[in-house]
């Protein structure tokens, strides 16, 4: 987990800029399986509220997924509180994994996912 900017630009080789976004996120996910040595890097970055961040709202969330040779994203817009946010963003992104697990096994790996959530 790398909850800090600075982690993510030094640990995981994100490139300096705005971390909630899906370049970032997709940054993420490729450093920390380089990192780990890791079969797939899976990622998350968001704005969990109140306020917003790197110009994104609350509730805006990245999901990145580094597996075999591809690097995708998922685009999230989640509602609630701060911690809901952080919730259905932990959920999301397990999601994320099983469904590109899934389409790898059928027919090779393509990503294309974007979630909102409403009350």
């Amino acid at each position: 987990m790398s909850y800090a900017s600075e982690v993510k630009f030094e640990l995981l080789k994100v490139p300096v800029g705005p971390v909630v976004s899906a370049s970032a996120a997709e940054a993420m996910a490729s450093g920390v399986r380089d990192l780990l040595k890791a079969d797939v890097g899976l990622s998350v970055t968001g704005v969990a509220g109140p306020e917003e961040q790197d110009g994104q709202p609350a509730g805006t969330v990245f999901v990145g997924l580094s597996l075999g040779e591809n690097v995708q994203h998922a685009a999230l817009r989640l509602p609630g509180d701060r911690p809901r946010v952080r919730a259905y963003s932990a959920i999301s992104a397990l999601d994320v994994l099983r469904r590109a697990s899934t389409l790898r096994a059928k027919s090779g790996f393509s990503l294309s996912v974007e979630i909102t959530l409403r009350r």
